[in-house]
């Protein structure tokens, strides 16, 4: 158990952290702490506080909360916040970014969050719980963290929350904090669409064909095309933004997204009939990992990487759908809008480069829309998942239910 010496912290915890790190001592030099042993950063001399980091597995468990009070209090924070969520286990279930001084207060049934002199988030409904972490998930620098047993009126949390503080929105680069590898193309980012496959030429508006869209998930697999007449164009409208594949000869293809199983892809698109949105193979190798749909009897889903799983009468033509798929070998999953429609074998190949619009062999071209791709090399957990669902859902026009 450890209790915030260097600044005033009225809070004892045990710090977890797997492996030593770094921090900046005031002299502004570089110190390594050992692994479960907390880190005191300063900045320039001036003592930022405690610094927790998520990609590290860092973690500081709050040991007691003296004298806690199941009906009424509050808590003063002074902190650096990124895409963390304060006081887990107390039932905010929100992250926040920011700066400076918070307050989280709870009284009557509801808890709020005060920062820039307003509450900024309200919980309704709430129940009283004692937080059993400091923070959870991102990037936290603590410099003053302070529990009162009491309730306080909205005047005075308003007058003492001077900090900075927004929610923070969920995107998938959480999905990626702790350098897993994978792949983000985000269509409704201009930022990362380009007309020429080097880059120089910006994608600025509807109708402008895409030779270039980058991955965000900071991994570079960049998705590509040199020939003018296959590159998907750029589409806008009714608040949605998405790549147009016309089902004869566009494609983008990023050879450098290799991937081992487990692989999970998560798509948002529209299919207009049979085709294939992703094959993992770009043709350099023997294996691959392929989506498509079938517009047949019993229109179906389907999912391939040595072996074939289907979701039969799962696809609807020119319907948006949030599509998963789960390439786990035996274990292997379709869903559908985040319910599953198939289960089973569906081989054990890899990914072996990545092609949006067709298979690798030029064959079975998409026709349709992308709306936003995520790939994992591991599979994504209940609770990002159910993010990843809505993110993708928002991009897609669809109503999850």
């Amino acid at each position: 158990m450890q209790n915030l010496k260097t600044v005033d912290f009225g809070v004892a915890f045990t710090l977890t952290r797997p492996a030593p790190a770094d921090y900046e001592d005031k002299d502004g030099n570089t110190q390594t702490a050992a692994a479960n042993e907390p880190r005191f950063n300063y900045s320039n001399g001036v003592a930022q506080g405690l610094l927790l980091d998520a990609s590290l597995s860092e973690t500081a468990a709050i040991d007691d909360v003296p004298a806690f009070n199941a009906s009424a209090g509050h808590w003063i924070i002074d902190a650096e916040f990124y895409n963390s969520e304060p006081l887990k286990g107390m039932g905010l279930n929100e992250r926040f970014s920011g700066s400076g001084k918070m307050v989280v207060s709870y009284s009557g049934g509801t808890a709020k969050v005060w920062a820039g002199g307003q509450a900024i988030y309200t919980v309704a409904s709430y129940t009283p719980t004692e937080p059993t972490h400091i923070c959870e998930g991102g990037l936290v620098t603590v410099a003053d963290m302070v529990y009162k047993p009491s309730a306080i009126s909205d005047a005075d949390a308003a007058a003492l929350a001077t900090g900075d503080f927004e929610i923070y929105e969920w995107t998938p680069a959480e999905l990626f904090e702790a350098s897993q590898d994978g792949a983000w193309y985000d269509p409704s980012d201009l930022t990362t669409l380009f007309q020429d496959a080097a880059g120089t030429i910006p994608v600025t508006g509807d109708g402008d064909p895409v030779g270039l869209m980058l991955d965000k998930s900071g991994n570079g697999h960049h998705a590509s095309q040199t020939t003018t007449a296959s590159k998907p164009v750029y589409r806008t409208g009714g608040g949605l933004n998405w790549l147009e594949f016309d089902g004869a000869d566009d494609y983008l293809v990023a050879s450098s997204a290799v991937l081992a199983q487990p692989v999970q892809q998560s798509l948002g698109l529209q299919s207009n009939s049979t085709g294939v949105p992703s094959s993992g193979n770009d043709g350099s190798g023997a294996e691959r990992m392929d989506i498509s749909t079938v517009a047949d009897a019993a229109p179906d889903f389907r999912m391939y990487a040595g072996g074939s799983l289907i979701a039969n009468d799962a696809f609807v033509p020119a319907e948006n759908v949030v599509l998963t798929a789960i390439f786990n070998g035996a274990s292997s999953e379709i869903y559908k809008n985040a319910a599953q429609v198939a289960s089973g074998a569906a081989g054990n190949q890899g990914l072996a480069g990545l092609v949006l619009g067709r298979l690798y062999n030029g064959t079975a071209e998409f026709e349709g829309r992308f709306y936003g791709v995520v790939i994992t090399d591991y599979i994504v957990s209940a609770a990002p998942q159910v993010e990843l669902d809505q993110y993708l859902a928002g991009k897609s026009g669809v109503s999850l239910t």
